[in-house]
């Protein structure tokens, strides 16, 4: 498992703002699959299509945002334990 799978996990189990990202998330996806089901799209549902697709997008780089920032806390937290 990398890092950035380690991290996931981690902040899912500790980091409250990431749980509900991560839920925002899997509730779009779910939502988009409902879509992606349907024999034909109306073009409301082209529009909900890439406005989900857009709101998961940014949901992932706020994800990505917070693990970088927790990679760094973590990165910075050693530095100052081994300098000590």
């Amino acid at each position: 498992m990398d890092r950035d799978a380690l991290a996931n996990d981690s902040l899912l189990e500790q980091d409250p703002s990431y749980q509900r990202l991560s839920l925002e998330h899997q509730a779009l996806e779910l939502e988009l699959d409902g879509l992606l089901g349907k024999a034909h799209l109306s073009n409301e549902d082209e529009l909900e299509k890439r406005i989900i697709k857009k709101k998961k997008l940014q949901i992932k780089d706020a994800m990505e945002q917070v693990v970088q920032r927790d990679l760094e806390t973590v990165s910075g937290s050693r530095i100052t334990t081994t300098e000590s």
